[in-house]
């Protein structure tokens, strides 16, 4: 039998709920609204330091949130570089200095997150720590969403990890 190296010991003796108890809190507090523009989001994203931020759509005029997707800053910058009226909106700021109205910047996150794009990738709590890091690896993403009981209902901030949760 191969005995392990002491790193896949300990990376085979933890688990990502090991991860979540060492994190002090791993909701996504950081979030915007479907009707939220890209701009807010760049600018949430920039003043909070984070690439993805959870999208809710507001279900009632009681306030209540309702969790449908993430938005990372890869999703943003697809859909700013595709945005069709791109190359003329350019051009104009380029010649007058300002922009002619309406810009992609201000386009509603829903139409965002209504392409095709890359879905958050997810893993159970109790999923060996060594998984984790292979989705982190074949998902090319830098955040990871907690499936769990408490994460069940879609009006709680989502729980997630990063790779440098897993580092610290």
């Amino acid at each position: 039998m191969v005995s392990l190296t002491p790193e896949m010991q300990l990376l085979s003796s933890l688990s990502v709920q090991d991860v979540l108890d060492d994190k002090a809190d791993p909701h996504m507090r950081h979030t915007v609204a479907d009707t939220d523009t890209i701009q807010t989001a760049l600018k949430l994203m920039q003043a909070k330091d984070v690439l993805s931020l959870p999208v809710y759509h507001q279900q009632d005029t009681a306030g209540k949130r309702h969790y449908i997707d993430l938005v990372t800053i890869e999703d943003l910058r697809d859909y700013i570089i595709s945005w069709p009226e791109l190359k003329d909106e350019i051009e104009y700021q380029e010649l007058y200095g300002r922009a002619r109205g309406s810009t992609v910047l201000s386009t509603p996150l829903a139409n965002v997150i209504n392409r095709p794009h890359q879905r958050p990738a997810t893993i159970a709590p109790d999923a060996p720590l060594q998984d984790l890091l292979r989705l982190f690896s074949e998902s090319h993403r830098h955040r990871v969403l907690i499936r769990s009981p408490e994460n069940s209902t879609a009006d709680s901030p989502p729980i997630g990890l990063t790779q440098t949760d897993v580092l610290r």
